[in-house]
């Protein structure tokens, strides 16, 4: 069934120091909301099938909101989803980061969450519904190519064909852990066409 409560619910309402409820539980009313702690972290209705998260300001603030869910299925992070200032539709998820003139904060990250080793890193996949498309890869490289050193910095941009596999066709390595030891550009079925090496010198071929 369904418990319905029409107005505060307080630890009077409760007996006991858990509430354990049964079945679904309903909360009424046009903006309605669940908080933890005075004044702490909050759930909130704020328009319909719209659902935000307060990390506080108190029952029935707008203030201290800090994720967005809107009707359309859209999550925003410190920011309300929009593509205002951009051609466009709507990003499925629109983050607000750190503002500081100047400088280039870091808006997200994605780790691999593996141990430290070689040849290992984390990769984002920008895709149709039909595989194809671009992966970003980084990470840890390693010298099983014999060319390359171990606990090198390592970035790669790859295409992804209709089958779902990678063909890369840019890569920069970083030189034992500091600088640039090279960059390089591929075609065909990742055939090396063309190195910048540190010291500046262009390898191509042909």
């Amino acid at each position: 069934g369904i418990s319905t409560f029409v107005g505060a619910l307080n630890a009077a309402a409760i007996s006991g120091t858990t509430g354990t409820f049964s079945g679904n539980m309903q909360m009424t009313g046009s903006n309605p909301e669940f908080e933890m702690n005075a004044g702490g972290p909050r759930f909130r209705v704020p328009a319909a099938n719209t659902l935000t998260l307060h990390k506080g300001g108190g029952l029935g603030s707008t203030s201290e909101e800090t994720i967005r869910i809107t009707s359309s299925g859209d999550v925003g992070i410190n920011k309300t989803p929009t593509q205002n200032d951009m051609p466009g539709v709507t990003p499925r998820l629109h983050v607000l980061g750190i503002s500081t003139v100047g400088q280039f904060n870091t808006v997200a990250r994605f780790e691999s969450g593996t141990t430290d080793g070689n040849d290992t890193g984390a990769a984002v996949v920008i895709n149709q519904t039909n595989d194809r498309g671009l992966v970003i890869q980084g990470g840890r490289g390693g010298d099983a190519d014999g060319v390359h050193h171990a606990n090198s910095g390592l970035g790669r941009f790859s295409i992804i064909n209709n089958s779902g596999t990678f063909h890369k066709f840019m890569e920069a390595w970083g030189q034992n852990g500091q600088y640039i030891e090279n960059i390089s550009l591929f075609t065909g079925n990742e055939v090396e066409n063309l190195r910048i090496a540190s010291d500046g010198v262009i390898t191509g071929r042909g």
